[in-house]
């Protein structure tokens, strides 16, 4: 996970199988709800320092209701590059639905590095059954932190399944192989475009969820948010 220190609420994750990498932009839309962008691959330049690829701002069904065959990637909406100055510090530059902008950002750290214990960071989804939506998992020692990328309907603007994250804030292992917290859906200023203000973020709790481990490809997430629970069978993304 990257970020502004300075402009706290969004995030940019980053998540590498050897030279390729799947990058996730988690902002607000202009009305302030939740919304995501994918980067789902690229090309690095010469150097190997800068990683350069298509954004997407996909449609499919409603996370409650999900349905594979109503995914909708869309053609690219703008185009972002990540590069890397140094171990722990980068930035991105992007023009994402016609508007241009950069961002200086910093590795978000929130806990030891991971040795020895079993690493969970990646990019999770449902299987090919489920295309469409996932879960970015980051581990650092024994806390995680994971962000639901899915879709819900927005009355506001007039159309159902838009791009939408939940945050699932640190929390503890009740045992070896499960691990408990709580889900947060915050609002945020408009991202695009603006200067972001992180004054007007807004991030209540909205439930608690349970991820547990089956191995170490596969996992179960229980939740309850909005007002609604399920279940979601996760296993990793090959990419």
């Amino acid at each position: 996970m990257w970020f502004d220190p300075d402009e706290s609420g969004w995030g940019f994750t980053v998540i590498e199988h050897g030279d390729r990498l799947f990058c996730v932009l988690a902002v607000y839309d202009y009305t302030g709800h939740t919304t995501w962008y994918v980067v789902p691959g690229g090309q690095w330049d010469p150097a190997h320092s800068s990683f350069s690829g298509d954004v997407y701002h996909p449609r499919a069904a409603e996370f409650t209701v999900y349905e594979a065959s109503r995914f909708d990637p869309g053609a690219p909406v703008g185009t972002l590059t990540f590069t890397s100055s140094a171990g722990s510090t980068a930035a991105l530059t992007y023009t994402i639905e016609g508007m241009p902008g950069a961002k200086a950002v910093q590795r978000f750290d929130f806990g030891l590095p991971v040795s020895g214990a079993r690493d969970y960071t990646d990019m999770w989804w449902g299987g090919p059954s489920q295309n469409g939506w996932g879960v970015v998992m980051l581990q650092q020692g024994d806390t995680i932190v994971s962000l639901w990328c899915t879709y819900f309907s927005q009355a506001v603007l007039g159309v159902p399944g838009v791009p939408a994250w939940f945050m699932l804030q640190p929390g503890r292992w009740a045992s070896a192989d499960t691990y408990t917290g709580t889900i947060y859906r915050p609002f945020g200023p408009r991202w695009l475009g603006v200067n972001y203000d992180g004054r007007a973020l807004q991030a209540p709790p909205n439930g608690p969820y349970t991820l547990q481990f089956t191995d170490a490809d596969h996992a179960v997430l229980d939740y309850s948010v909005l007002g609604m629970s399920g279940t979601l069978l996760l296993e990793r993304m090959p990419f």
